[in-house]
Order: C-alpha cells, then sequence, then structure tokens
C-alpha cells in the first residue's frame, strides 16, 4: 500500500521558550515544534516497518557486499 502522508499531517506550530539570560538576545530561545499526533503515530509506525522488516530483507539482499565473505565460495 502505497499512498502519500496529507500534507496537514506534517504542519507544525513552533514557538519559542526562553532558556536564560538576556531576553532581547534570540540566542537565549530553544525552538519546541508541536506536531499532529496523528502524523507522529504514523510516523513511528513507518520506521518500525522500515526497521523490522524492510532492513533486514535489504542487509540479506546486500551480504554480497560483506568484506568478511568470500563470494567465490558461495
Amino acid at each position: 500500500m502505497t499512498k502519500p502522508i496529507p500534507k496537514n499531517f506534517a504542519y507544525a506550530d513552533t514557538i519559542l521558550l526562553f532558556k536564560s539570560g538576556d531576553p532581547e538576545n534570540l540566542a537565549n530561545y530553544r525552538p519546541i515544534s508541536f506536531l499532529s499526533t496523528l502524523y507522529k503515530v504514523l510516523t513511528k509506525l513507518i520506521t518500525q516497518r522500515i526497521e523490522n522488516i524492510e532492513l533486514p530483507a535489504l542487509w540479506e539482499a546486500m551480504e554480497w557486499f560483506n568484506i568478511d565473505k568470500n563470494i567465490i565460495k558461495k
């Protein structure tokens, strides 16, 4: 199943949190982004699928590239 992620899932509200020091200096602020909860859940699911299913299959397919193995012996 391949469908694009809705663009509105990726929108974030960003605020600046004051750390300490001179409030006039922007270096004394830390940006925080608030993302959609649905976007976070969706990206976590996609990441888990890639890590658990896709990557092992990819590494197995690329086994020939492993320097420690001699492909002629196979």
